[in-house]
């Protein structure tokens, strides 16, 4: 039987176009808004960053200090309070953001997040190896500094979706992480009160897991992680009870 061109070609072009991907990290706020500032200056000063434009939309600002001091500075209005920003990468861009909330009693989070498109192969995209990615995702992770943060792919089902949520509800989110992503981020200290030994998940072929400073770092594969990819989604599940993810969620109810 001959190929059904018109299908190939669809395939290939969505190879191409790609699939969406964000970093998320959550952390509550001190309430010293200096400190915040210092930390959003030293992320945009480093390689990759600094081209960055804040609030792209209405103000096309520059990552200066004395910009980002105005930003992140507590208006008078009840929080939270954000702002965005474009990255220019590769000819791509990463869309970001961060959402501050000032210490209250009902300790809502502040969060940074990015967003951005890779294919398989990396080709086109604003990210050319897992390497880059994770090197956002570190400097992100002082931001806060946040404790547990991710880059997780956006193609999920709702079932997967649901559960996930089901499982947030039910657990401490500030000290487990709710599930395993293609890169999860853990600082020191959270793997310490786990009980962990996150190199355990290198058992996993291709996984791969490091410390950069105070974060502990696992990588799940080499390539843009997919929920379409049943290899991939082996991998995690193989990594989960590596790790006894199960268990830590029941040690550590909300």
């Amino acid at each position: 039987m001959a190929p059904d061109i018109g299908k190939l070609a669809a395939s290939q072009r969505s190879l191409l176009q790609g699939m969406k991907y964000q970093y998320y990290s959550a952390w509550l706020h001190d309430g010293d808004a200096a400190a915040l500032v210092s930390r959003l200056a030293a992320l945009f000063r480093r390689p990759g960053m600094r081209n960055a434009v804040l609030k792209p939309r209405s103000l096309k600002l520059k990552p200066t200090a004395k910009n980002l001091a105005t930003l992140a500075a507590p208006p008078r209005e009840l929080p939270p309070y954000s702002f965005d920003w474009i990255i220019p990468r590769n000819e791509k861009s990463v869309q970001g953001g961060v959402s501050i909330t000032p210490s209250t009693p009902s300790r809502l989070a502040s969060f940074i997040e990015h967003k951005f498109s890779l294919n398989e192969t990396y080709r086109g995209g604003p990210f050319r190896k897992v390497e880059e990615v994770l090197d956002l995702a570190l400097a992100c992770m002082a931001v806060g500094p946040s404790g547990i943060g991710c880059v997780e792919p956006m193609d999920k089902s709702a079932s997967q979706l649901a559960a996930e949520s089901t499982t947030f509800r039910a657990v401490d989110s500030w000290v487990v992480p709710v599930t395993i992503e293609w890169i999860t981020l853990l600082h020191r200290d959270v793997v310490v009160k786990l009980g962990i030994d996150l190199t355990d998940a290198e058992q996993v072929s291709g996984v791969r897991v490091g410390l950069t400073n105070d974060f502990w770092w696992l990588i799940l594969t080499p390539h843009p992680f997919r929920f379409t990819n049943q290899d991939d989604v082996t991998t995690r599940d193989y990594v989960t009870k590596a790790l006894g993810l199960a268990d830590l969620h029941a040690k550590f109810p909300r």
